[in-house]
């Protein structure tokens, strides 16, 4: 599974995979504190994963996880979301990928 080969469907998949374990993540925190430390050591643990041709270098060691968030629709029971990811999240969501590769079955890394 390469990233650049993916077709349009199997992007969102993915992508909705990937912010289903950094939201799994930080939910199994109860302070703002502890769910920012889960997310750092889940980035810390997919950082062997980045690629130098993806540029790693851009990392700030502080940055959001999403560029933007819209309500695209909403209803009682069902909310669709569209979600940007900031570009050093977009880093790590390849990282992501790139350990899918070997382990797709692996819960989050930590």
């Amino acid at each position: 599974m390469s990233y650049r080969n993916l077709t349009p469907e199997e992007d969102r998949k993915l992508r909705l995979q990937f912010i289903a374990e950094l939201y799994q993540v930080a939910t199994d925190e109860s302070t703002l504190k502890g769910q920012r430390r889960a997310l750092q050591a889940y980035c810390d643990a997919l950082t062997p994963w980045l690629s130098v041709a993806d540029d790693a270098r851009r990392l700030r060691s502080h940055f959001e996880l999403f560029a933007h968030v819209e309500v695209e629709s909403e209803t009682a029971e069902d909310a669709v979301f569209l979600v940007t990811l900031s570009p050093e999240a977009e880093l790590y969501f390849q990282a992501w990928i790139s350990r899918q590769r070997f382990d797709p079955y692996r819960d989050p890394p930590l």
